[in-house]
C-alpha cells in the first residue's frame, strides 16, 4: 500500500467526518482541521495510509477527547447485522473463505463480516 497526494483530501475529509462524529462543537471540528492541515507538511509519502491514519484520528482524539468517533455507527451497523444473522443459513457458501465454520456455510455471513468489519466478533462468530 502507497500513499499518493491524492490521498491527502481523502484525509482531510474523513478527519472533518470524524470530527462532526466526535462533536457538534464547530470551533472543536475547525481546531481539528486546522490541526490536519498543520501536520500535512509534515507527513511523508513514504508512510503507508494506516500509519497516516493512526497519527490522524490520534490528533482527533487528543483535540475531541472522544477515543472512538464512530461508535454510535459502528454501534448501530452491529445492531443491523446481528438482526440478519438467524437468517443467514438460507444462503449457503460453496467455496467460502475459511473465516470459521459458520461463514464457510453462508456467503451472507462472509459478505457482512466484510462489510462491517471486526466489530461482529463478538455474536456472529458464534454458530447457531
Amino acid at each position: 500500500m502507497k500513499t499518493y497526494l491524492d490521498c491527502l483530501p481523502c484525509l482531510l475529509s474523513q478527519a472533518l467526518k470524524a470530527a462532526r462524529a466526535a462533536t457538534d462543537d464547530e470551533n472543536v471540528q475547525r481546531t481539528v482541521i486546522n490541526s490536519i492541515v498543520g501536520i500535512i507538511p509534515q507527513l511523508s509519502l513514504g508512510l503507508k495510509p494506516p500509519e497516516i491514519a493512526q497519527r490522524v484520528y490520534q490528533l482527533i482524539y487528543q483535540i475531541t477527547g472522544n477515543s472512538d468517533p464512530f461508535r454510535e455507527a459502528k454501534a448501530e451497523a452491529n445492531h443491523a447485522a446481528l438482526a440478519l444473522y438467524p437468517h443467514l443459513n438460507r444462503y449457503p457458501a460453496p467455496e467460502a473463505p475459511k473465516v470459521n465454520s459458520y461463514c464457510q456455510r453462508s456467503s451472507l455471513a462472509l459478505a457482512i463480516v466484510r462489510a462491517v468489519g471486526v466489530d461482529l466478533q463478538v455474536n456472529l462468530f458464534q454458530s447457531p
